[in-house]
């Protein structure tokens, strides 16, 4: 018998011993051209780099193509929103298979997936909308291969209409689904759920969200572009965020510790320190909106507003690096 558990979320955890809270205001270097002249240019014109996708309704093609996460033999999941389901390519951008998001145990019901995580086992988390009522939402755990988990079906409410997001902290075994305001934490291999209210005293609206090496919690606000960084116990630490037009979405950690963020109204994604200091921008990429890093160092970057997938290689992704790894 499957099992849904419903919880709106509350913020529980130790009491910390951490009080105080300081902003950083990252210093991004100008433009050197226009968004104009950038959007003009092909996103092909890079050999290196793959893109793969496009508008439609058959596999390999998108409805929006939002969160994105990479498993460790180089198997990408994108969340393709539009059509309800998970889309599986190689990392060289070739079709591999797709399943539906399938809500299991809510009579065959699907769901709108927004985000895509994979935990420790290589089971493949997905957090989506309702399909009839965007308020409300699920996160269901899936097999490799697309088949629900079905004691692992847990339901989001009160997005109000945001799309909910969802990553793996493998420092501490938890899968985080981030919902409308409020953070979920929640044990990848119990059917139960613990859930974290963060949020909800100021309603900022998560985006998406990571977690580093240490277990630091990193998320990107709707509004303003700022990145809020929690411990593991849901306490604030910091925040930091740019005064001019980053407009933060996907996030992820690497091994270094550094931040990787799609600053998609400059088309671009930057790299900053786990403490919000500007260090560079990796690439270059019309409408970053999700992000993942495979095992050897490659981003792969999702664009909602052109229903594509662009796969940067290591050596532009992170050029210091001789061997490939992160």
């Amino acid at each position: 018998m499957s099992t849904t558990v419903a919880f709106d979320g509350f913020f529980g955890g130790r009491a910390s011993t951490l009080t105080s809270e300081t902003t950083t205001e990252a210093t991004l270097p100008p433009t050197s051209d226009s968004s104009q002249e950038r959007s003009s240019r092909s996103v092909d014109s890079d050999p290196e780099k793959i893109t793969f996708g496009g508008k439609g309704r058959g596999p390999g093609k998108f409805e929006q193509a939002r969160g994105v996460a990479v498993s460790r033999d180089n198997e990408i999941f994108v969340a393709d929103e539009g059509n309800k389901r998970v889309q599986v390519f190689s990392m060289n951008g070739a079709f591999l298979r797709l399943f539906p998001a399938v809500v299991p145990g809510v009579n065959g019901q699907t769901m709108h997936p927004n985000d895509v995580a994979i935990d420790g086992e290589e089971y493949v988390w997905v957090a989506g909308s309702n399909d009839s009522n965007r308020d409300h939402g699920y996160v269901v755990k899936y097999s490799r291969e697309g088949q629900p988990e079905l004691n692992h079906t847990y339901m989001l409410r009160n997005m109000e209409g945001n799309p909910p997001s969802i990553a793996f902290d493998a420092v501490n075994n938890k899968v985080i689904a981030g919902a409308n305001s409020a953070i979920n934490i929640f044990s990848p291999d119990v059917s139960s759920a613990v859930g974290v209210k963060v949020f909800n005293k100021r309603k900022r609206i998560v985006m998406f969200i990571t977690s580093d090496n240490e277990g630091n919690r990193f998320v990107t606000e709707a509004r303003f572009g700022k990145v809020h960084v929690f411990n593991q116990d849901g306490h604030r630490l910091f925040r930091f965020w740019h005064f001019g037009k980053l407009e933060g979405k996907g996030i992820i950690a690497d091994n270094s510790g550094h931040l990787i963020i799609a600053n998609v109204l400059n088309n671009r994604v930057d790299m900053f320190t786990n403490r919000g200091e500007f260090v560079r921008t990796v690439v270059e990429v019309e409408s970053p909106w999700g992000i993942a890093l495979g095992p050897g160092g490659q981003l792969v970057v999702t664009n909602l507003k052109d229903h594509i997938v662009t796969i940067f290689p290591h050596h532009m992704v992170f050029p210091y690096l001789y061997n490939g790894s992160v």
